[in-house]
């Protein structure tokens, strides 16, 4: 196996676990009995937050020199034949060594756009911050504002959704809302949400939910009277000139993304039914200018991009951590540690990685169509450049 020592076959454990459709959680168990405004957080407690220097801009005119990318497109060939995907695209743009984008099993003409699943939640994170810079909403506003029948609505944030404390119960974890097919429309969902307990007091502990991001989705629609798809259009990929990025709706043109595998006939339908937790489809070039977009304070303000990093909380290991809609991951490479800034989401039929390896200076972007090893194939495509001239 290609992605050799056990440090970091522990890390893609823990990150391929990072899937839309079986994330983990934190402090689940017993709803506790009854939650006050006042209660402490009391949870994994939050991990180191490492220094970064403002990363350059992308620029994907300056391509890299043809031995850079023949040595990286073979690195790429033997890492991707090692998994059970029949397409992949990445990116890599390096400060040192420029641009490169190679893709796998796609026709000429074919669509290149992928399900991103999860890394919907940094443009769902960011639309809200920008609503918050506006003035429309606040962090400390209160879930019951807008839907005041989901549990313990008078005591949810803003910034509780935004950084998982919310408490909320992730629907993906019920066999039931699992075991429903077809699409799950926006209001079904949060119909169903009303009807499940709290894991804990909203505030006092960390788990990963899903389904609070389907109700961040919902409070930027009900403060924009649009629906997600078209907040996201203009807020997000217009201004960037982001062409590939595009939400999924029931009535998305299943030829224009990347069919999953194992196949199937409802692809479209269920990635839309996923809403605000990841219903995001677009390239790797996209993947890569918004991430730099984002890191550049062009999405949102310098002073809201450091506060999405200001506190990190465990997600399924020391190794990674999450702030306010974006994941920071320490890479245990014992030959070349690594720090990476950006997002990941997969499920069974989808993998994608978006991320800055602060100490290369170099972003990449991975889409797979099925749930493979994404970061290891990031990892060996980045450990590649380190001996390039």
């Amino acid at each position: 196996m290609i992605f050799v020592n056990s440090v970091m076959i522990r890390i893609i454990v823990s990150l391929s676990a990072f899937a839309v459709l079986t994330a983990c959680a934190y402090g689940a168990g017993a709803p506790a009995p009854s939650c006050s405004a006042e209660a402490a957080y009391a949870g994994p407690p939050p991990v180191d937050v490492p220094v970064v220097s403002q990363p350059a801009p992308v620029d994907t005119t300056r391509r890299a020199p043809a031995d850079v990318a023949a040595e990286l497109q073979g690195v790429f060939e033997k890492t991707f034949a090692r998994t059970q995907a029949t397409a992949a695209s990445v990116a890599i743009y390096s400060e040192t060594h420029g641009f490169w984008r190679s893709d796998i099993g796609l026709e000429a003409g074919e669509p290149d756009a992928f399900w991103l699943a999860s890394i919907a939640k940094l443009p769902v994170a960011s639309i809200i911050i920008q609503m918050i810079e506006e003035g429309k909403i606040s962090y400390d506003d209160r879930l019951d504002i807008w839907l005041p029948d989901l549990p313990n609505a008078s005591l949810v944030t803003i910034d509780d959704l935004l950084t998982h404390k919310s408490g909320l119960r992730d629907l993906q974890h019920d066999p039931a809302w699992r075991s429903r097919t077809g699409y799950k429309s926006l209001r079904a969902t949060l119909d169903y949400g009303e009807t499940q307990e709290s894991q804990f007091c909203p505030g006092t502990n960390w788990a990963y939910s899903n389904f609070g991001y389907v109700v961040l989705g919902a409070i930027a629609e009900k403060i924009e009277g649009e629906p997600l798809a078209e907040i996201f259009k203009m807020r997000i990929a217009a201004p960037l000139g982001l062409t590939s990025l595009q939400w999924v709706v029931p009535e998305t043109d299943r030829d224009a993304i990347v069919s999953g595998v194992p196949a199937s006939t409802t692809f479209v339908e269920g990635i839309a039914g996923i809403h605000g937790a990841g219903a995001m489809a677009g390239d790797t070039t996209d993947l890569l200018r918004l991430l730099a977009a984002y890191l550049a304070g062009d999405i949102i303000s310098e002073e809201s991009l450091r506060a999405t990093r200001a506190t990190l909380y465990p997600l399924f290991s020391q190794d990674m951590s999450y702030g306010r809609g974006v994941m920071m991951t320490r890479v245990p490479d014992p030959d070349a540690p690594a720090i990476w800034i950006g997002h990941a989401g997969g499920a069974a039929n989808a993998k994608a990685l978006v991320a800055y390896d602060v100490s290369r200076r170099a972003y990449i972007a991975v889409n797979l169509n099925t749930n493979a090893p994404a970061e290891a194939i990031a990892n060996m495509l980045l450990k590649a450049l380190d001996h390039m001239e």
